[in-house]
């Protein structure tokens, strides 16, 4: 006996696929735990048998069918996808060894659901740091900035929170501290610096829709006029965090 697995009820170039909605992805099914064996679609090209019996009515023999969905499928839409397979078995009576390939005879087919999903994802891919330029008396703008890079899934909307720091009150009151010192900066989404950026999602939070891609933004910085403190490095941390 030997097992033929149709293409299922999507394919491409003779590669199985699955489907949510529109949406396809490449996904195999395998004889083998190695992933190594594509399970044939047709019994001529079939070059071993999956199964053999030598005595059909004595025995319920069980076989693996393996799957795995393809890789470099980056840009695959978030969702449930399923594809339906059908089982022919083909057989031929007798003890002597057979080639698949010669085999005509099948008996009832069987089907059979393959399921993957898809789930929506994001990752805060770099955060660069954001370096003023050294000041003396802080009696004008002071302007820096830095980079931020976002991966999420295809189709996925996302926002990227910017907390207050370490001491800050708001998007523009944050803290940069040295020995019991501070200095006022703030943190914007664009270049004149008017659209603060912050952590309250649909008010004043960055963000855009996934691609599969890296997707970069700038955080614009500014430390505006204010009594200077004593000299020294300020610093503070700020925490990204990207919402989905």
């Amino acid at each position: 006996m030997c097992i033929v697995l149709s293409l299922g009820t999507y394919s491409s170039g003779g590669t199985r696929q699955m489907a949510s909605g529109a949406n396809l992805i490449n996904a195999e099914l395998y004889s083998d735990a190695g992933l190594t064996t594509i399970w044939p679609s047709s019994i001529a090209s079939i070059t071993t048998a999956p199964l053999t019996f030598l005595n059909l009515s004595a025995t319920a023999q069980t076989v693996n069918v393996y799957g795995a969905i393809l890789a470099a499928q980056q840009s695959a839409t978030p969702g449930a996808y399923t594809t339906t397979i059908t089982a022919t078995p083909y057989y031929v009576d007798g003890t002597t060894s057979t080639a698949c390939s010669t085999m005509t005879t099948t008996f009832a087919t069987t089907t059979f659901n393959v399921t993957g999903t898809i789930i929506s994802t994001c990752n805060a891919a770099t955060a660069g740091n954001l370096s003023f330029p050294q000041s003396s008396i802080l009696s004008s703008n002071v302007d820096a900035t830095s980079s931020l890079s976002v991966v999420c899934t295809k189709g996925t909307p996302y926002n990227i929170r910017l907390d207050n720091g370490l001491t800050g009150t708001g998007p523009t009151q944050r803290k940069m501290s040295f020995s019991g010192s501070s200095v006022t900066y703030g943190l914007y989404t664009n270049n004149a610096r008017t659209s603060a950026w912050g952590s309250t999602d649909g008010t004043n939070t960055n963000g855009g829709t996934g691609t599969a891609a890296a997707q970069n933004y700038t955080v614009y910085g500014r430390v505006p006029p204010q009594v200077t403190p004593r000299p020294g490095t300020y610093s503070d941390t700020v925490t990204a965090t990207v919402s989905f």
